[in-house]
């Protein structure tokens, strides 16, 4: 039994780390696709902010095409009420976004630009005053050459920070020119902490999801073994169970030499009983023989249900007289129990049995140890029932 219950419990770590790998595979691959869609969204969404604020600009175009156009800023030579007021404005829109920055810059050559608005606050390191020059990055150059607006992957900016930025052009009504371009950065903070809470919510559902499906599969493997190799009605082993461990106890004492015995057991006027009380007292007597037989064995004996109203035991490593004591007090504890069932109250002495033991010898074959312990049975039962019969090659009463 035990033997088979490690052997349960190896198939279901088996299949537990195929599940575990398999369903940690499928949530890494989701984990790659969500963080992919998000990236897609958070990068739709800084373009849609920068054309958004392209197309507010363009509806006040001239101011702002004054501001850009300015060669000096250093004398304050420019609309500083309309450049305060648009900074302002840009503030408000990175907060309400949830941006990191949010900026106007004009190109000054192939690979630089100059900033003219920054949403970011004027005390903030951070912040860039009108005219303050950067190197322009791959993507702002493409919107100034095509027109076209477009957002960028992640770019580490160092080892601590990293921005995906969207961009968009402000062109100039009248002719079509991009004066300058919006830009829109969103930190990847945002993205680590998200996808941090998705991570721990996939490690968690998978964790769960596997567990449940290990415990599915055990329940399954279990309810198969039990099937096979438990009796529904006594609970005690399967012929099927016996005739495997019967052929793994014999291959034993060959090599071990140990005493092995079988122990057949058959209800006395079992039909009788049937007819009297009715197969459901019947089935009662059937569990209450099985439960008595199972409390006076030994732990390590094999008790089975042979069919019918006949049981079998297999006796390990045990002496003919221990043997022999075994099947006295099973004996004994149902002739002198009264046996209080549901609907019927069995005297003392009206469930007796009989039963026939034989010992495996080692020029026999498997089946003869069976058969020489039914015969050791059907003594019993020829002398008059609620005897014992031991089969070693001549028959003894006992």
């Amino acid at each position: 039994m035990m033997k088979c219950i490690r052997n349960q419990k190896g198939v279901c770590i088996s299949i537990f780390l195929i599940i575990a790998l398999l369903l940690s595979t499928i949530g890494y691959l989701t984990y790659l696709e969500i963080e992919n869609v998000v990236i897609q969204e958070l990068g739709e969404s800084a373009e849609k902010v920068a054309v958004t604020a392209a197309h507010f600009i363009e509806e006040d175009m001239e101011p702002y095409k004054a501001l850009s156009e300015t060669s000096d800023y250093q004398s304050d030579n420019y609309d500083q009420a309309y450049y305060q007021k648009m900074n302002e404005l840009f503030q408000n829109i990175r907060e309400e976004t949830g941006a990191s920055y949010i900026f106007t810059a004009k190109k000054i050559s192939d690979t630089e630009s100059a900033y003219i608005l920054d949403g970011e606050n004027s005390e903030s390191k951070f912040f860039f005053p009108i005219g303050s020059t950067d190197e322009m990055v791959a993507m702002e150059g493409d919107v100034f050459r095509t027109g076209m607006a477009g957002y960028t992957d992640f770019v580490e900016e160092d080892k601590r920070s990293s921005y995906l930025s969207g961009y968009a052009p402000i062109r100039d009504p009248q002719t079509g020119e991009v004066l300058s371009v919006v830009g829109v950065n969103f930190s990847g903070d945002a993205i680590t902490v998200l996808m941090k809470n998705i991570k721990s919510a996939l490690v968690i559902g998978i964790s769960v999801l596997s567990m449940l499906i290990l415990f599915i599969a055990f329940k399954l493997i279990w309810d198969k073994f039990e099937a096979e190799n438990i009796d529904y009605l006594t609970d005690l082993h399967s012929k099927r169970y016996h005739d495997k461990q019967l052929v793994d106890f014999i291959k034993k004492a060959k090599s071990s030499g140990y005493h092995l015995f079988l122990m057949m057991i058959d209800i006395d006027f079992f039909k009788e009983i049937n007819d009297e009380y009715g197969h459901d007292i019947g089935d009662q007597v059937l569990k209450y023989v099985a439960d008595t037989i199972k409390m006076n064995a030994r732990k390590t004996d094999i008790c089975s249900r042979f069919g019918g109203d006949e049981f079998v035991l297999i006796l390990a490593d045990i002496s003919k007289e221990q043997a022999g004591s075994i099947a006295k007090r099973i004996m004994t504890k149902l002739r002198k129990t009264p046996i209080i069932l549901e609907e019927a109250l069995l005297q003392s002495g009206k469930i007796t049995i009989s039963i026939g033991i034989a010992e495996w010898k080692n020029e026999m074959e498997n089946q003869n140890l069976t058969q020489y312990a039914d015969e050791a049975l059907y003594l019993s039962k020829g002398k008059g029932r609620n005897q014992i019969t031991i089969y070693d090659g001549l028959s003894e009463v006992i």
